[in-house]
């Protein structure tokens, strides 16, 4: 197999570029591969345009093997051990500490490697940026988010809680919606503010990039350092509202 040598994306130095760099976790695709391991990818506008893939969505010649094999690899099974169980990702729905704050009813996640955790979301992030894929076309950090985050990844420094936040949201398994899919994630800016979401297999990944006018439910719901984290849990209507607005379009399974 003939390797690239290029400029590794994440550490910066001059190696042999892998061909093959997943942008999400082969493990967040639980559930989405048919029978012959292959998952599909249509636009939600047009369902006609199916395109199956063997092993989900990757890029080349992005990352060296040290950097995507061994540094984010090591991110990525950790956040495995926090969101996955014996049968794909938890289900929140039914966690032993659920409570309602101010109308919103979450679950509790405690005992988190605050740090370690909080790396791992933003290494899928930055990977959609450096993603030459047009499915990822709208994740732009800038020259100056990108560089930080970077830095952040390649020296495992400490993220301030309030710095680049994250939300995971899980959303109801309503039978009108098809939430066993990965959507392209969309950029969002509002007002001064830009934030960027993503459903991945029933749970939706928020992330706060502007520190001002901030969206209020990922502040909320974001990592502490304490090890603690709040997911939300989106039933009935309020599910189907955000799911319709963030979708940007109403994908609805045909009810008999």
């Amino acid at each position: 197999m003939n390797m690239q040598i290029g400029i590794c994306r994440l550490c910066l130095k001059e190696k042999f570029l892998l061909r093959k760099s997943h942008v999400i976790p082969n493990w967040m695709y639980f559930g989405l591969f048919d029978e012959k391991h292959k998952v599909a990818k249509a636009p939600l506008e047009d369902d006609s345009k199916i395109v199956f893939y063997p092993t989900g969505l990757y890029d080349s010649n992005i990352l060296c093997e040290s950097c995507d094999n061994v540094l984010l690899s090591n991110l990525e099974n950790y956040g495995k051990s926090i969101l996955y169980g014996d049968k794909g990702f938890i289900d929140f729905f039914k966690a032993e500490n659920i409570r309602t704050t101010e109308g919103l009813k979450s679950a509790v996640v405690k005992g988190i490697e605050y740090n370690k955790f909080k790396l791992f979301l933003l290494s899928i992030l930055f990977k959609m940026h450096l993603s030459k894929l047009d499915f990822f076309s709208e994740v732009d950090l800038g020259n100056k988010h990108a560089e930080k985050i970077r830095q952040k990844l390649l020296h495992a420094d400490f993220i301030e809680e309030d710095e680049y936040e994250v939300a995971i949201i899980s959303i109801d398994k309503l039978e009108d919606l098809i939430t066993n899919m990965i959507l392209n994630p969309k950029k969002i800016k509002q007002s001064l503010n830009t934030y960027y979401i993503t459903l991945i297999n029933g749970l939706y990944f928020m992330y706060n990039i502007s520190p001002t006018n901030k969206q209020n439910l990922i502040t909320k719901s974001s990592v502490r350092v304490d090890g603690t984290l709040l997911v939300p849990l989106l039933e009935g209507d309020t599910a189907r509202l955000f799911y319709d607005s963030l979708s940007k379009t109403i994908v609805r399974k045909r009810i008999e």
